[in-house]
C-alpha cells in the first residue's frame, strides 16, 4: 500500500467522523431531517473507508 492510498483512506475515516458531528448538531437543534441526512453520509463513508483500505491491503 502506497503512503497516498493511506491518506486516502483516512481522509474517508475524518470526513466520517465530521459527517457524525453534523449529526449531532443537527438533532440537538431539533433539524432531524438534516440530521438522518448526515448520518447517512457519514456511515457511507465509513464503509468507503473500510472497502478502500481493505481493498489495497488485498493488493499488496
Amino acid at each position: 500500500m502506497k503512503n497516498s492510498d493511506k491518506v486516502v483512506g483516512i481522509l474517508y475515516i475524518v470526513a466520517s467522523i465530521l459527517y457524525f458531528m453534523a449529526t449531532i448538531i443537527s438533532f440537538i437543534g431539533n433539524n432531524t431531517g438534516m440530521g438522518v441526512i448526515f448520518l447517512c453520509l457519514g456511515l457511507s463513508n465509513l464503509y468507503l473507508s473500510g472497502v478502500y483500505l481493505n481493498k489495497n491491503k488485498k493488493s499488496k
